[in-house]
């Protein structure tokens, strides 16, 4: 139940999590207005919506949606509603008041499931109630690797209203310990940071897939931490807006050191498929790139090619996702992360765009959360519970992985993307055992891919290989 619906605060913190009920109903009163009106519409459009000409419908917007929505039919004569979205960041629909930052000491271990339980006032916590894009983080952000004078931190807090006394708890006179962040040697570095996130690193390039890292280091599987990763990253891709590869916290903190981020293209106007490239620039990037499926971008030294992403995304019309096939330095590397692979053809189809293979990351969490599990909020209408445990967010078991291996002829394989790392609790709610159908199916790939002598392995913690 690690993942469930479960606000996980102690008796002590009732009237801290009253308060903030309080402040939420209250301060943003007209988005909450908005999704009432949103749901409230769509119910309505259901069901009186039966093919003619919706133009009455306009007439009627309250006004949270007027001049934000367009309503429409799909080809199969099903009403639905279309958001503007660029709208509604110009300012149809401002939530900047609602963004701020918390400071807090808390082991990665420690930390409560994000999607259920709030970050609390309190006083071991400094809050900074301010926009994303303020630069004051990027100062911040810099103090972990780069020293400041603890005197104009604490003025430049002072300054946007934070109360900053408590700001001594989080800095040290003592830098922190780095572990080769930068590359200059021969080949390809491959650093493994965890889940889905590998940095790729030649002598001219760096390419960091899916940001995610470990915060607080150990001997155990945090052998590399936020703090070891290059002080400049020329490439960022991200390959969906799940919250285990398009982190907030990370990539907020990581946006002075990057040159460009290149996401997929999303089904505009949908609900379940926001864009995230308008979603980076309120996190205060200017620098973003969509790419359509078989896009190619040149790097210094090779290419990145995006490639479709199959499945994972529970049969809803969501287009923002790609996998990516990375040439640097020679080497070929294909990520397929979280794909399900149901169709092995299509990957046939396009396997003459690049040839074969160096290594192949994929992702085999093959049995994923149900339907509800993330997009629940979101749906017009309530599911039955046997449609709700058939579209899950899956990614490929032993017999689709071994198709797709088929298709790829690689010359090394990782299984990864399995959300094992214990610094991933609080954001994926997974804790496999050994009898865990995850593990089972990944077992049985790494047995096919040793019997014809292919070398493969499942990743677990971080990892580093030079190819």
């Amino acid at each position: 139940m690690l993942g469930g619906p479960f606000v996980c605060l102690g008796e002590d913190e009732v009237e801290r999590a009253r308060a903030l009920v309080h402040e939420m109903t209250s301060s943003h009163a007209s988005l909450i207005r908005f999704a009432e009106d949103f749901r409230s519409l769509n119910t309505r459009l259901q069901g009186a919506a039966k093919g003619f000409c919706v133009d009455e419908f306009y007439a009627d917007l309250p006004p949270s949606l007027a001049g934000l929505v367009e309503i429409a039919y799909d080809l199969n004569n099903h009403p639905e509603i279309r958001l503007h979205e660029e709208i509604l960041y110009a300012g149809g629909l401002d939530n900047s008041s609602a963004e701020e930052v918390c400071l807090r000491s808390v082991r990665d271990t420690d930390r409560a499931f994000f999607m259920s339980t709030p970050v609390l006032e309190g006083p071991d916590r400094l809050f900074l109630k301010t926009r994303f894009e303020d630069p004051v983080i990027d100062t911040l952000a810099a103090l972990r690797t780069t020293p400041g004078r603890f005197g104009d931190i604490e003025a430049l807090l002072r300054e946007r209203g934070c109360d900053a006394s408590g700001l001594g708890s989080f800095v040290t006179e003592s830098p922190p310990e780095r572990r080769s962040p930068q590359y200059h040697g021969e080949g390809i570095r491959i650093r493994y940071f965890g889940h889905a996130c590998v940095l790729l690193q030649s002598s001219r390039t760096s390419i960091l897939i899916d940001p995610l890292t470990a915060w607080e280091r150990d001997d155990d599987q945090a052998l590399l931490t936020f703090d070891d990763l290059p002080d400049y990253i020329d490439f960022v891709v991200i390959s969906h807006s799940h919250q285990d590869h398009f982190a907030p916290e990370t990539l907020i903190q990581l946006r002075r050191r990057v040159g460009r981020v290149l996401v997929p293209r999303n089904n505009p106007g949908s609900l379940a498929d926001p864009a995230m490239k308008l979603i980076l620039r309120r996190f205060g990037y200017t620098n973003v790139t969509v790419m359509d499926s078989l896009d190619r971008i040149e790097v210094p030294g090779g290419e990145i090619m995006a490639l479709p992403f199959a499945g994972e995304h529970c049969g809803l019309a969501i287009s923002s996702k790609l996998c990516a096939l990375v040439r640097l330095g020679g080497r070929s590397l294909v990520f397929l992360v979280d794909s399900d692979g149901m169709d092995p053809l299509m990957y046939r189809r396009i396997s003459h765009c690049f040839g074969d293979i160096d290594v192949l990351f994929l992702g085999m969490e093959c049995h994923g959360a149900p339907l509800t599990w993330l997009y629940g909020p979101l749906l017009g209408k309530p599911i039955s519970r046997r449609e709700d445990e058939s579209r899950r967010l899956n990614g490929t078991d032993c017999t689709r992985a071994w198709n797709l291996i088929q298709e790829f002829r690689p010359r090394r394989v990782f299984v990864y993307a399995m959300g094992q790392e214990s610094w991933l609790k609080s954001i994926m709610g997974l804790e496999y055992g050994s009898d865990s159908i995850q593990i089972l199916e990944s077992n049985k790939l790494l047995a096919l891919c040793h019997e014809v002598d292919l070398p493969a392995a499942r990743l677990k913690g971080c990892q580093e290989v030079l190819v």
